[in-house]
């Protein structure tokens, strides 16, 4: 299975959050977000976020560009924005789910 960190909102709140899920394909889990009314800005692998979080402002919003495609400026801001600030919190949950129980 594959760990993916997701970014983005629940249907019925602009607060922006995350989450993180393993599945086979990144397809199941775009599904298991749509299906439980999360709206996700870009969904990352570990060690994507980890390359975005090496980079510098410029070449990070470049990259988020590629990740999200389109022209959504504001979503790149705000998970860039996001990513930034809780980049704590997504790493210290990552790694616990990771850890045997």
């Amino acid at each position: 299975m594959k760990r993916y960190i997701a970014i983005g909102h629940y249907r019925n709140s602009e607060n922006v959050n995350f989450v993180i899920g393993s599945t086979d394909t990144r397809d199941e889990f775009k599904y298991e977000l749509i299906a439980n009314g999360f709206v996700y800005y870009a969904i990352l692998t570990p060690k994507r976020m980890h390359d975005l979080l090496a980079m510098d402002d410029i070449a990070r919003l470049d990259d988020m560009r590629k990740i999200a495609g389109g022209s959504r400026a504001r979503q790149f801001e705000t998970t860039i924005d996001y990513i930034d600030q809780h980049q704590g919190d997504i790493r210290r949950k990552l790694y616990a789910e990771c850890q045997p129980a």
